[in-house]
């Protein structure tokens, strides 16, 4: 007699329910993969300000100053310059010695015209990791563009002159601005991070700036090699006397000590993350993110907590990047990030601390503020 024997399969409905099933886990799952990710990448960065803000340390250690904000966005960091208020680049450039990274801060020394400007434009595309966020983008080149106007006459008046993709290379030799410029220069590395400027400052009207900028016409380095002591202190007291002197931490030219910082190195801010329009994180289009990361002072590398002293501004709070046409257009001028509810900042005692995007507003004024005598506690922020 034969036998049948029956082979059990599985039925359509049966194979729709076991993927139906496999589709939810996936989805319940991949959640909990992004967070775990995207606190890995938090994680990094708290280690990057941990890195700059001991760079910055290691610098007043040595110095006996933390370093100076520098001259203007199209000055370019020159190891031959020094330290202090005839440094042209900004504080990122200047604690390039103190994160393991002295060959690239001396990558022009001792270089005069052509070479000089090769090994600027050399420097100006060299990125490094821990300038980036791993939240917001890679550490890689991005444009460098010119073609948002510049709030000071005098750099669009360069622009205007010498084209959009230039770079100031302060050489000690030329006599002429064009004989200073770099040219060509289509990209540049970036920085997600920048220092306390406390408040806007006007290039137009502060006494220090107009100065840098009368020079940037006339034989910028050569001009500011030769000033004498007494005309440097002299830039010195002006700069004492503006609002972002008496209140920040990096200035056009500034040499501000630890012990500046009245209000406790544990209760001002240092550097932190910076906001950048998420729409504009690789074409150069946000005004606060077109230049190189080593150039002088501006909203690349400094960004402040108010307009001007005494004006708390609630537009100056720090936010999460968001797309261009959700901005209100102070964006350029503020802290943020790419994490969601949360920015990371570090104090000028070297620590990093999770701010909240809801932060009070005179808590937040009073942090960016080295001498306000408000010393702000942890649990505020």
């Amino acid at each position: 007699m034969r036998s049948s024997k029956w082979v059990h399969g599985f039925t359509l409905v049966e194979l729709l329910v076991v993927i139906a099933i496999i589709s939810i886990l996936i989805s319940l799952l991949l959640p909990a993969v992004q967070a775990a990710r995207e606190a890995a990448r938090r994680t990094q960065c708290v280690n990057n300000l941990k890195q700059l803000a001991l760079g910055c340390l290691n610098h007043e250690s040595a110095v006996k100053a933390f370093p100076t904000g520098g001259w203007l966005p199209l000055a370019m960091g020159h190891p031959d310059a020094g330290v202090g208020m005839q440094q042209p680049g900004g504080w990122l450039y200047n604690i390039l010695p103190y994160i393991e990274q002295t060959s690239l801060y001396k990558e022009q020394a001792g270089q005069t015209g052509a070479p000089l400007q090769a090994a600027a434009l050399s420097t100006a595309q060299t990125p490094l990791n821990v300038m980036y966020c791993p939240s917001r983008r890679p550490a890689q080149l991005y444009p460098q563009n010119s073609v948002v106007p510049e709030i000071d006459p005098v750099i669009l008046d360069i622009e205007h002159t010498y084209g959009a993709q230039i770079l100031i290379t302060y050489d000690a030799s030329a006599t002429t601005l064009a004989d200073c410029l770099a040219h060509g220069l289509t990209s540049a590395a970036r920085s997600d991070y920048a220092g306390n400027g406390f408040c806007g400052c006007d290039y137009s009207s502060d006494p220090v700036n107009s100065f840098v900028l009368s020079m940037l016409k006339a034989g910028p380095y050569a001009a500011i090699s030769a000033a004498t002591p007494s005309e440097m202190e002299a830039m010195r007291g002006q700069l004492s006397q503006t609002d972002a002197g008496q209140g920040g931490i990096f200035v056009i030219g500034s040499t501000v000590r630890a012990a500046q910082v009245q209000d406790g190195t544990s209760n001002t801010l240092l550097c932190g993350e910076k906001y950048v329009a998420s729409d504009h994180y690789t074409d150069g289009l946000e005004k606060g993110d077109r230049y190189c990361d080593y150039c002088g002072y501006n909203i690349e590398n400094c960004r402040f907590v108010a307009p001007s002293a005494g004006v708390i501004d609630p537009t100056f709070l720090p936010h999460q990047d968001r797309a261009s046409t959700q901005s209100s257009g102070i964006g350029t001028y503020i802290f943020g990030s790419a994490h969601a509810g949360i920015l990371n900042m570090a104090f000028c005692d070297g620590s990093v601390h999770q701010i909240s995007y809801g932060i009070a507003i005179p808590v937040w004024f009073d942090l960016g503020n080295r001498a306000d005598g408000q010393a702000i506690d942890a649990s505020m922020y």
